[in-house]
């Protein structure tokens, strides 16, 4: 499972984003779908090419999740 946190990028002087974000940037043009609510996240080329190849090897193997559902998920499964 991949996990990807929207968070400043301190070496951009413009206060941009990295990781996943609701809507196009300049720099993530790459749609994902979260695996549990179905929004729609966009990442930069990198993260969608290692994204993409270990789906291609294992299509079950690499489900994206959003932050917000990861923290939900989280929780439900360390109360188990």
């Amino acid at each position: 499972m991949k996990r990807l946190k929207e968070r400043p990028n301190p070496n951009d002087r413009l206060n941009a984003l990295e990781g996943p974000t609701k809507r196009k940037t300049r720099k993530n043009q790459y749609a994902l779908h979260c695996e549990m609510c179905g929004e729609t996240y966009y990442v930069d080329e990198d993260v969608y090419r290692r994204i993409s190849s270990a789906v291609r090897e294992d299509p079950a193997g690499i489900p994206f999740y959003c932050d917000d559902c990861w923290q939900t998920w989280g929780e439900e499964d360390r109360s188990h």
